[in-house]
């Protein structure tokens, strides 16, 4: 009910998605407020740097302000300094919190950011 998906379309074709849910299970401290999760955001590689994942994150953060959130968070890869920079830009922080996120045997470590809205 709370799960939703967008993509970014060129020319017809899809270019990238946003999905965002309201889900707590990851990060319960945030149940103190009506927050949503970013789940993802991806661009194809080719369309980077054309202003696509801008519109999305535009359209993610109206959408919550439009729906009464009191927050906004997501989880980022530590390494992932491109990534974090876009999020800053947009006035998310870096919470102070990490949690876990193994891909395959590889063990990885997000920061949980967040934004007040």
């Amino acid at each position: 009910e709370n799960n939703f998906t967008f993509f970014a379309e060129v020319n017809g074709a899809p270019v990238g998605y946003i999905s965002f849910m309201e889900d707590y299970s990851s990060f319960p401290f945030m149940q103190q407020w009506k927050a949503m999760e970013l789940k993802r955001i991806y661009i194809l590689k080719e369309y980077h740097s054309k202003g696509i994942a801008q519109k999305l994150m535009d359209f993610f953060i109206d959408f919550c302000k439009q729906a009464k959130y009191e927050r906004i968070w997501l989880g980022v890869w530590e390494k992932n300094f491109r990534a974090q920079k876009f999020y800053e830009k947009y006035g998310f922080v870096n919470a102070g919190f990490t949690h876990d996120f193994p891909i395959g045997n590889t063990p990885q470590t997000d920061y949980w950011f967040w934004k007040i809205l």
